[in-house]
């Protein structure tokens, strides 16, 4: 499928104490033409509700008082006035698989319970596997991650350049939100794709998840103005690197060799192999 990109099932999906969780990351491209891209991590998703027992799970919001006021909704829904309107948020069997966090929070007022910092990935990994194996999880974890934004580049690269001709490859400029879910080899998945940061609404969210928030749209909109800077003076990405990038890494410059190099990442026309742990 030349230009597209397909999702399939995730086999062996991992999810940490039983709970499904998609990790939203970053993909930023300054320029189109020549072709320029940026990685940056972004948080986790997780379902509220563990998802072998999503009814104890509930009891236990419950009993710690951080259960949402979900019946309330589900009244109100059911009332004469909404009588034919079904609420998906509502549906618990759905909140235990769905990682959007409009779900989770209809059923928690605990957004600890729903979001989490990308810095709780290694937490996991060490608590699951310890501190040696942990942290080789969460290198090769990384590489993945980092290979699957670059598949996605290669795969919609095209669909960019044809989009509005010659302006668009000389001007155009994209932000994707990438939610990738891993297995427990720490093979990374592309679920889905969105066209921007995605803020959160209707909910006060912990100050260090508005401070990302801010962050990646201000850096990243530094970035593509030094691009355009660049562009007007004749002034190639090859001649010098960028001068602050904040938390968006390199990933690929079309005229300084392609892919960054010596760090295990796919070149375009590559494919790329499930790793499996040795035996």
């Amino acid at each position: 499928m030349n230009g597209s990109v397909a999702s399939l099932e995730v086999p062996g999906m991992w999810a940490p104490g039983g709970k499904k969780f998609d990790n939203r990351v970053y993909l930023l491209i300054p320029s189109i033409q020549p072709l320029v891209a940026f990685f940056r991590y972004g948080h986790l998703r997780f379902s509220v509700f563990n998802y072998t027992d999503p009814f104890e799970q509930h009891l236990s919001l419950v009993r710690t008082g951080r259960a949402s006021n979900w019946q309330s909704k589900m009244k109100a829904a059911n009332s004469t006035e909404n009588s034919s309107k079904y609420l998906p948020e509502n549906d618990r069997d759905l909140a235990r698989h769905v990682t959007n966090p409009r779900f989770g929070m209809a059923h928690t007022n605990s957004t600890d319970d729903v979001i989490q910092p990308v810095e709780k990935l290694l937490e996991h990994l060490i608590k699951e596997r310890g501190e040696e194996a942990g942290k080789k999880a969460y290198e090769d974890l990384g590489r993945s991650v980092r290979n699957a934004a670059l598949q996605v580049l290669y795969a919609i690269k095209k669909k960019w350049l044809q989009k509005n001709g010659k302006t668009m490859a000389r001007w155009g400029f994209a932000m994707v939100a990438m939610d990738v879910a891993y297995d427990g080899n720490m093979n990374a998945y592309v679920l889905d794709l969105n066209s921007g940061p995605s803020f959160y609404h209707d909910h006060e969210w912990p100050k260090w998840f508005v401070t990302e928030r801010s962050a990646i749209i201000r850096e990243g909109i530094d970035i593509v103005q030094e691009s355009m800077f660049r562009k007007l003076s004749n002034f190639t990405a090859k001649a010098m690197p960028y001068s602050d990038t904040g938390g968006w890494e390199l990933l690929y410059k079309e005229d300084a060799g392609g892919v960054v190099k010596g760090k295990g990442f796919i070149s375009h026309g590559e494919c790329l192999e499930p790793y499996k742990v040795p035996p």
